[in-house]
C-alpha cells in the first residue's frame, strides 16, 4: 500500500474561444482544446496513460471521441458528468490517477455548448 503521493505537475493547459458556437458541438470543442494543448506541450498521443473529460449535456462517449479524434487510442479514458462541476472533477480525477501512482500523464478536459433553450427545457 502506498504511503506517499507522487507529485503532479501541469504541463500545458488550453481553452476553446467562449461566446456562441452554434452548430459547433462540444466534442468538437473540446477536441480543439485537447488539439491545442498537445501542440503546445508537444506531448505525444503515445505518452498519455489515461483521459478524463468532463461534461453535462454532451453524452456518456465524450472523452473517448475526444481524445480518439487526437490519436489517443489505447489508455481507459472516462467521461465524468457533475453538473456544473464536470470539468472540474475530470482535472481532479486527473490528478489522482497521477498522485496515486497510476498513471504518468493524463489528459483531462471540460466542455459544453449549451443549445439555446436548453435552460427551458431541462428546468420548466
Amino acid at each position: 500500500m502506498r504511503t506517499t503521493m507522487s507529485p503532479v505537475y501541469v504541463a500545458g493547459a488550453a481553452v476553446h474561444s467562449f461566446g456562441k458556437h452554434l452548430g459547433v458541438n462540444a466534442a468538437e470543442l473540446g477536441y480543439r482544446a485537447v488539439q491545442e494543448l498537445l501542440a503546445t506541450t508537444g506531448i505525444s498521443p503515445e505518452q498519455v496513460d489515461a483521459g478524463y473529460g468532463g461534461s453535462t449535456y454532451a453524452g456518456s462517449l465524450l472523452a473517448q471521441r475526444v481524445l480518439q479524434r487526437v490519436g489517443v487510442s489505447g489508455p481507459p479514458v472516462y467521461t465524468v458528468e457533475n453538473a456544473c462541476a464536470s470539468g472540474a472533477s475530470a482535472v481532479h480525477l486527473g490528478w489522482q490517477a497521477i498522485a496515486g501512482g497510476f498513471a504518468d500523464c493524463v489528459i483531462a478536459f471540460g466542455t459544453e455548448n449549451l443549445s439555446p433553450g436548453l435552460e427551458v427545457e431541462l428546468f420548466p
